[in-house]
């Protein structure tokens, strides 16, 4: 297991190393995340990255609720996936710290993980909420819709969703 789990991670470091150099100025910005963080050797860095991307696929398809139900579930559905990929990275760093891990420490590290997968986009989703509920004018409220259109886009670029993709696949390999 620990082989496999250690096969994935340098698999998805190495085809990351190849998605970050095919970037310049003309890919999607965002001011909330950049580029270059989803594949960022530092957990954290990428799994933040992720938390953005969950929470504004999540404030999209909360904003998209009541108008258009079909897209506010694939909005949903992305945000799902995104966390299924911080879920997948937290649990493919901790098992690779431990030479032989036996079944509790292995479902411990994987509902910890699962925690953080649920959690670390909370905090985003809701000081997204803030910027866009305390917008003081149409004029900020619009700018605000802007800057979340344009992290959305970041999020749905192929680079990205390729990386969660691989992400997702794994989370179907990994055992339970």
């Amino acid at each position: 297991m620990k082989i496999l789990l250690t096969t994935l991670l340098l698999t998805i470091t190495l085809s990351s190393t190849v998605f970050s150099d095919g970037f310049d100025e003309a890919s999607p910005q965002s001011k909330h995340v950049k580029i270059a963080d989803f594949f960022n050797s530092d957990i954290h860095v990428q799994s933040n990255a992720l938390s953005i991307c969950a929470a504004s696929f999540n404030m999209y398809s909360k904003i998209h609720k009541e108008s258009d139900p079909a897209y506010s579930t694939h909005f949903n559905n992305l945000g799902n996936g995104a966390e299924t990929a911080i879920y997948v990275i937290w649990l493919m760093h901790k098992v690779s710290l431990i030479e032989n891990i036996d079944v509790a420490t292995y479902r411990a590290i994987a509902k910890n993980s699962f925690q953080k997968s649920e959690y670390l986009p909370i905090g985003h989703f809701d000081y997204l909420n803030a910027l866009l509920s305390t917008a003081p004018n149409e004029e900020e409220l619009t700018k605000e819709l802007t800057d979340l259109q344009e992290t959305i886009k970041l999020c749905v670029s192929k680079p990205i969703k390729d990386l969660i993709q691989k992400y997702i696949n794994i989370s179907r390999e990994a055992p339970r």
